[in-house]
C-alpha cells in the first residue's frame, strides 16, 4: 500500500481551516510519543453460528484479559458474532467481504484510526495465531529499548538475499553513528541540560513525564521474514505486500511505525529526515494528526511515568476535529543587508497508511508542507483581525 506524496500535506492543509493557531512544544517527538500517545486497539472480530466451543470461548477469554491486564496490557478489543443475529453495516461488509467461509473464523483488524478496509489477518481460530498476535521476540526487544528512552528503533526486515541485509544492516549502523553525533534536542540543549530540565531547573523549556534521560540514541533490530514467531508481527509491517528487498521501519513512541522503506529508499538522508522530525520539537501534539500507524504491543508503557495518575492523550476517533497546534512557519532566506544565516525551516514530516508506506520525494513534500503551513498561518490572522475590526463599536483605521 502507497500513498501520493502529496496526500499528506492536502490533508493536514484541509484540517487546518477551521482550526485555531496555538504555540508549540518543544518536548521531542519521540519522547512525547512516548508519555503521551496511547497505541490505537486492534479489532479482532470472531465470526460463529450458535454456541461457541470451549475452545474458541478460552481463545476469546484470552484476548479479553490480554486487553485488560494491568502488568501487559495489550491494545486490542475482540468482538464475538454470531452469525445469525442482526449485524450492523460495518460488521455485515466485513462478513461479506470473507465470501463464503467455514466458521468459527477470526477476522483481524488494523485500527478504525489507520484507514485500512483490508483485514491484517483472516483464518480459523487457534492458541497459537493468538499468542503470536499478541507478543513476539522482536516486540519484547522493541519495547525493552523504547521504555529504555531510545529515540527510535530501525527495524530492518531482511530480504533473505545476505549480501542484500548486511549492506542495508551496515548503511543503517552508520548513519545511526553520524546522526547522534550530529543531531540535537530542540533548543540546542544537551542531554545534560535537558535532564536539568526535567528536574524542574528548566520547566519553561520541557515538560516530562518521566525519569528516563533525555538523548538522541538510536538502535538497530533485525528480523527474519521466515521467522514463524514473528508472521502476524511482519504481517503488520508489510500489510500483505511482498518484496525481495529488505525493508526498514523507523518505530518510535508506544511502538508506533513510520513510513516503511524498500531497498534503494533505505539511504542517510531519509534517514536523516526521519531522526529530524523524531527528534525536532512536537509541535503538532495531537497524535492522530502526526505520520506513523500503532502496532500490536503487550507492554505496560506507563511503567515508565513518575506520576501514574496522569493521564496520556487518548486517541481521536476517525472524523471528530480537534484544535492542534500548529509548527512553527519556516524563516525567511537571508537578505544581502543582514547576512545572517537563515535557521532550518521547521520539522520534516513523514506520511503513513496502514501499514506504514514507502516515502517519495521527502524533501520537497516537507517544503511543501512548510509552504501549507505558513500560509493558512496568515489566513487565520488575517481573518481574525477583519472580524475584529467589522465587529460593532470597532474603530475604523
Amino acid at each position: 500500500m502507497r500513498t501520493a506524496p502529496g496526500r499528506f500535506v492536502l490533508t493536514l492543509a484541509v484540517w487546518l481551516v477551521p482550526l485555531a493557531v496555538v504555540s508549540a512544544c518543544n518536548v521531542p517527538v519521540f519522547r512525547y510519543a512516548l508519555e503521551r500517545w496511547r497505541p490505537d486497539a486492534y479489532e479482532v472480530v470472531i465470526f460463529h453460528r450458535g454456541p461457541l466451543s470451549p475452545e474458541v470461548e478460552q481463545l476469546v477469554n484470552q484476548l479479553r484479559e490480554a486487553s485488560g491486564d494491568r502488568k501487559q496490557p495489550a491494545n486490542v478489543e475482540v468482538e464475538v458474532v454470531d452469525v445469525d443475529g442482526k449485524l450492523d453495516k460495518r460488521t455485515k461488509k466485513l462478513l461479506d467481504a470473507q465470501g463464503d467461509v467455514e466458521l468459527p473464523l477470526m477476522v483481524v483488524r488494523y485500527p478504525q484510526q489507520a484507514g485500512v478496509d483490508k483485514p491484517l489477518w483472516t483464518g480459523k481460530p487457534s492458541a497459537d495465531v493468538v499468542k503470536s498476535l499478541l507478543t513476539s521476540p522482536a516486540r519484547r526487544e522493541l519495547a525493552k529499548r523504547l521504555l529504555a528512552g531510545q529515540s527510535a528503533v530501525w527495524l530492518l526486515v531482511e530480504s533473505g538475499d545476505a549480501a542484500k541485509d548486511a549492506a542495508a544492516a551496515q548503511l543503517i549502523e552508520k548513519e545511526i553513528v553520524a546522526l547522534q553525533k550530529s543531531l540535537k534536542l530542540p533548543e540546542d540543549l544537551e542531554p545534560e541540560e535537558a535532564k536539568a530540565a526535567k528536574q524542574g531547573e528548566k520547566p519553561q523549556d520541557f515538560n516530562l513525564l518521566s525519569a528516563l534521560p533525555l538523548e538522541i540514541k538510536f538502535s538497530l533490530l533485525r528480523v527474519s521474514r521466515k521467522d514463524e514467531a514473528e508472521k502476524l508481527f511482519l504481517a503488520m509491517l508489510l500489510g500483505g505486500e511482498t518484496s525481495d528487498e529488505p525493508v526498514m521501519f523507523p518505530l518510535f513512541g508506544r511502538g508506533r511505525a513510520l513510513e516503511k522503506f524498500v531497498g534503494k529508499e533505505i539511504s542517510g538522508d531519509v534517514m536523516l529526515d526521519v531522526a529530524r522530525f523524531l527528534t525536532g520539537p512536537c509541535s503538532c501534539t495531537v497524535k492522530q494528526l502526526n505520520p506513523g500507524v500503532d502496532l500490536l504491543f503487550a507492554v505496560d508503557w506507563e511503567v515508565i511515568l513518575e506520576d501514574r495518575n496522569v493521564v496520556p492523550e487518548p486517541p481521536v476517533k476517525p472524523g471528530v476535529s480537534v484544535a492542534i497546534p500548529q509548527p512553527t512557519p519556516p524563516a525567511p532566506q537571508p537578505t544581502a543587508e543582514t547576512q545572517v544565516p537563515a535557521p532550518t525551516a521547521g520539522k520534516p514530516a513523514v506520511t503513513a497508511e496502514a501499514a506504514p508506506t514507502a516515502a517519495r520525494s521527502h524533501a520537497s513534500r516537507y517544503l511543501w508542507l512548510g509552504v501549507v503551513l505558513a500560509g493558512f498561518t496568515a489566513l487565520l490572522a488575517g481573518a481574525a483581525i477583519l472580524t475584529s475590526r467589522n465587529k460593532p463599536g470597532a474603530s475604523a483605521s
